[in-house]
């Protein structure tokens, strides 16, 4: 026991706890779309551009909600923001359990993305506050490993409901993740609160530039650009690897299941690894580490479709899903005072969603134009490139900034 960490021992792990499992609702809004989009394509009669849409909507009023919520987590604290928002995301799952047509569905998935976005920026952001510097890869990598565990746990529990209730096994599965939610939406408002506040009722600063100091920064706003490329390409992936291998290459649900298990399982310990690699060699360095892994990943499913890429290629996405996440949260400190922490992750989750949300659209419009969904992964291809770029250029600040700080 002598060994563990202090914050093991402290009120910090009930935090990261709560942290891991608002990460599980947003999880499933951004991955177990890709387990039950075969099945609700089918059921709501929709196009591939139809499917793209709904992430796009999902994600584009996401991105609003995590600059927005991330920014107000400062005033209101994260108890009201964090928990409202998980119980918005819950409610939204049960809707779409029910929905009767694809409007509904479009609804849901906008009040899903205020929902996700305005929770997960407060909590991820709220972790700069209680973990220091040398901690906050690890902390934001056992958090990340939530939306592993949401990328895993469908895979699981699919096949089982669609022997027992059929292709409508997808509503079930959605009702089943509200219902979780609602929990951690009420864990959320009861445990979740900052340490550097006296007082969660009057957060912000009197300082009139707030937040400026985070807009003016230029290292959020390259971890921003990272962020963007790595949501395009990991929400392509998310959103059509399942309905590429299925209509394409007539992979069964089951098996694109056992592959959604093998990524998410990989995933939840890939969180802690980016993390501590983040923690150890810099920030900049484990970007472009990911990022030659994920580059690798989309050109096996763009140039090489087969069974044995497939396989490899998603044991390289659930190796590095949320690489950018965590280095992003891990980061979230590390540039602006903790107290701006969340609103600089709400800014780098914005960054993030933007990409998400033009992607899966694109993506959608280029298979309905081509009649193949190959060419979408030629766009993950490109953004991961451009993010090595990017990551060089973080490289270059880091070194700048310490060799300052060591004179």
């Amino acid at each position: 026991m002598s060994k563990l960490p202090q914050w093991f021992r402290s009120y910090a792990l009930l935090i990261l706890i709560i942290a891991l499992f608002v990460n599980f609702v947003q999880g499933f809004f951004q991955f177990g779309y890709n387990i039950t989009i075969p099945l609700m394509q089918k059921s709501l009669d929709i196009s591939y551009t139809q499917a793209g849409a709904l992430m796009t909507i999902g994600w584009g009023t996401r991105m609003v909600s995590n600059l927005f919520f991330g920014t107000l987590s400062a005033k209101f604290g994260p108890k009201l923001i964090a928990g409202s928002n998980v119980l918005l995301a819950a409610l939204s799952m049960i809707l779409i359990a029910f929905t009767p047509n694809y409007a509904v569905t479009a609804l849901a998935m906008i009040a899903m993305g205020i929902g996700t976005g305005g929770s997960i920026s407060p909590v991820m952001g709220l972790l700069s506050s209680w973990f220091n510097a040398n901690d906050r890869g690890l902390a934001a990598g056992i958090a990340s490993s939530g939306t592993g565990l949401a990328f895993t746990v469908p895979g699981i529990i699919l096949p089982f409901l669609i022997a027992a209730v059929g292709n409508e096994a997808w509503r079930t599965m959605w009702f089943s993740f509200g219902f979780i939610s609602v929990l951690v939406a009420i864990a959320s408002y009861i445990i979740l609160y900052d340490p550097t506040k006296s007082s969660q009722k009057s957060n912000i600063p009197n300082n009139k530039t707030w937040p400026l100091e985070v807009f003016k920064n230029g290292s959020v706003w390259l971890l921003s650009y990272l962020a963007f490329w790595s949501g395009w390409a990991t929400t392509i992936f998310a959103a059509f690897s399942g309905l590429y291998l299925a209509n394409e290459f007539n992979i069964s649900i089951v098996l694109i299941s056992n592959l959604a298990i093998m990524s998410g399982v990989i995933s939840i310990g890939s969180g802690v690894l980016w993390g501590s690699i983040s923690d150890y060699l810099g920030r900049g360095k484990a970007f472009l580490l990911s990022f030659i892994v994920q580059l690798t990943a989309f050109i096996l499913l763009w140039l090489f479709p087969s069974v044995p890429s497939f396989v490899l290629a998603y044991t390289m996405m659930g190796l590095t899903l949320r690489s950018s996440y965590v280095i992003c949260a891990a980061s979230a400190g590390d540039f602006v005072p903790v107290r701006f922490a969340p609103a600089a992750f709400g800014l780098m989750a914005t960054g993030a969603s933007l990409g998400s949300s033009f992607s899966p659209l694109i993506s959608g419009l280029s298979a309905d134009y081509t009649g193949t969904l190959q060419w979408a992964f030629a766009l993950g291809v490109f953004a991961n490139v451009v993010s090595m770029i990017g990551s060089i250029i973080l490289i270059k600040k880091e070194k700048a900034i310490l060799l300052v700080n060591t004179h």
